[in-house]
């Protein structure tokens, strides 16, 4: 361990092989930043955090680098070759800032002063071009094609990274990554020749993207046995099999047909005479079967009962035991942080005791700052718990329910007013666009329109919630956008609620309606908001409700209601 430095509730140790984020509560590695995530060299010997940009400037042997600490990603790399007297870092700690952001940076040639808030982005876009293309096919046994590629840059080539596609093969572009050459091989093609595109592009030290990709498209032919001459002759020969053994068959079968009618012409005249006699016992035996029959399907209904209600019991407790552990899961670790720093404020009120003895004014200013993060973070994770405690609250709450006739376009227009000015209660600066388009002369439908409205205030707040976490992500010509619509579809009223955020990925969108299932930050949702919606909509009121990606962009939840349902006051 080179050093360590507390920050963003994590432990960052700099060692000979890279820098690494630890979890102080499990001591699970969080992040590794090396030289495969852009440092430029391994050995983190000194670390400090910025006070004006709140990133970490690293000191290597190979120059500085600025890591971001919420994501661990290497934003800069700062050398020799931009102007510091020498790359090594000559000592322990060697890396500080001072409080106007300058970073200092002592070497064995003396120290550089660097003032990063003097740098100028690199507004021009990276020119790419593909230097190499190498194909090797072999039919019938492998092929293989490498691409090798480079990047113009007006500023530091180093820190120009590339991202690769294979368009028929894989449609999502790669890591950002420094290496100019990817190979790949035994690329698949059946019947006839496929096409492949191969694209890269490329991005500069200051996040400027080149302006298209560079394009190469070639052709892999199949291998001889999965061309379409091929799979003919394999049906011929299916077809062939087929039909000799179709004959086979028939021949067989016509064979042992006039066997067995040979035999039946040979014992008729003996079963003649007990021909009578024989249909009394076969009557007498298929009542006695009947009645057999009887009990057993009798005794399969009992336990067919039985074991339905063992199922039904079981599912009960499976579901309760899954309950309770989340439960259990999400107020444990709000309680962890209120225990560990009120036993950090019983430490510290003994040193302030000893400080105030000792009168060490520098002593006690520390203490109270400390004992006042530390009550601030157990009053945070206090209301993070009692915010879960309050979902449950929710969650579990019943009673009889008013079900009336209500005017979805009205409902639509009060809660979404709601949702907005909820928002803007929390943050003034909020400018979204808000666009109804509401089918008129729409049929009224028996809802409890109290819950219904949470459903939508939810939905609408977690829209507005992502297009303003996406804003942050995005340049100045992005504008948030929500919609919400309503029609009539099949019998059903659909309430339509999208917006042009990010999206949810797939493995998101299984498990949204799970309790306590959320993306948002620990202590600013509970997971359980949406899993309440989808018992109020399913549940109660019979209806359904879906989310989908928008092909342009965002995410779409779609809520509908049968129109002809009555629901009853006491479901």
């Amino acid at each position: 361990i080179e050093n360590l430095l507390w920050a963003e509730e994590r432990m960052w140790v700099g060692t000979t092989g890279g820098l690494f984020a630890l979890d102080v509560a499990t001591g699970v590695e969080v992040h590794h930043v090396d030289t495969q995530s852009g440092l430029l060299a391994n050995n983190a010997t000194s670390i400090v955090l910025s006070p004006t940009s709140g990133t970490f400037w690293l000191g290597t042997n190979q120059g500085l680098a600025e890591i971001d600490p919420e994501t661990a990603s290497v934003l800069k790399t700062v050398t020799k070759a931009d102007g510091l007297v020498d790359n090594e870092v000559w000592f322990y700690g060697s890396v500080r800032a001072d409080p106007v952001g300058n970073i200092l940076f002592g070497t064995a040639k003396g120290i550089s002063l660097y003032k990063p808030y003097l740098d100028r982005k690199n507004l021009q876009p990276p020119v790419i071009r593909l230097t190499d293309v190498r194909s090797e096919e072999v039919p019938g046994e492998r092929n293989e094609f490498i691409f090798e590629y480079a990047a113009l840059s007006f500023g530091n080539e180093r820190q120009v990274r590339y991202q690769t596609r294979l368009l028929g093969f894989r449609d999502e572009w790669s890591d950002p990554k420094t290496e100019v050459k990817v190979n790949f091989t035994n690329l698949s093609a059946f019947l006839t020749p496929k096409t492949y595109t191969f694209e890269v592009r490329a991005v500069n030290e200051s996040g400027v993207w080149s302006e298209t990709p560079v394009r190469y498209p070639f052709e892999v032919k199949p291998p001889w046995w999965l061309t379409w001459w091929a799979a003919l002759g394999y049906l011929a020969i299916f077809a062939i099999g087929v039909f000799v053994v179709d004959r086979v068959q028939r021949s067989r079968l016509i064979r042992k047909e006039r066997e067995a009618a040979e035999l039946r012409e040979t014992k008729l005249k003996a079963e003649a005479a007990e021909a009578q006699a024989e249909a009394l016992r076969a009557e007498n035996e298929l009542k006695a079967t009947e009645l057999e029959k009887a009990r057993e399907l009798e005794k399969a209904y009992h336990e067919l009962k039985s074991t339905q209600k063992r199922l039904i019991q079981s599912e009960k407790m499976a579901s309760l035991g899954r309950l309770s552990t989340g439960i259990a899961h999400e107020i444990k670790n709000p309680l962890n942080f209120i225990n560990n720093f009120a036993e950090l404020s019983k430490d510290l009120v003994d040193e302030l005791q000893s400080a105030l003895d000792s009168k060490d004014t520098d002593e006690i200013e520390f203490i109270t700052k400390n004992l006042k993060f530390n009550t601030r973070k157990i009053e945070e994770h206090g209301k993070r718990a009692d915010s879960i405690v309050r979902s449950m609250m929710q969650h579990s709450r019943s009673g009889n329910l008013n079900f009336e006739p209500t005017e979805v376009n009205e409902l639509v227009k009060t809660y979404s007013n709601l949702a907005y000015q909820s928002k803007v209660a929390e943050n003034s600066k909020v400018d979204i666009n808000i666009a109804t388009d509401l089918e008129p002369g729409l049929p009224e439908i028996v809802i409890n329109s109290q819950q219904i409205g949470q459903v939508l205030q939810n939905i609408i707040e977690n829209a507005l919630d992502a297009v303003l976490e996406h804003r942050k992500k995005q340049d100045g010509d992005y504008q948030p956008q929500i919609s919400i619509k309503t029609r009539s579809r099949d019998g059903d009223i659909e309430i339509e609620i999208a917006d042009n955020g990010p999206g949810i990925p797939e493995t998101v969108k299984e498990k949204i309606f799970e309790p306590f299932f959320t993306t948002k930050p620990t202590g600013e949702g509970t997971g359980l908001g949406l899993s309440i919606s989808y018992d109020i909509v399913t549940q109660i009121h019979d209806g359904g409700i879906r989310v989908e990606n928008v092909p342009e962009g965002g995410a779409r939840f779609v809520i509908s209601f049968p129109v002809s349902e009555v629901h009853k006051g006491s479901k």
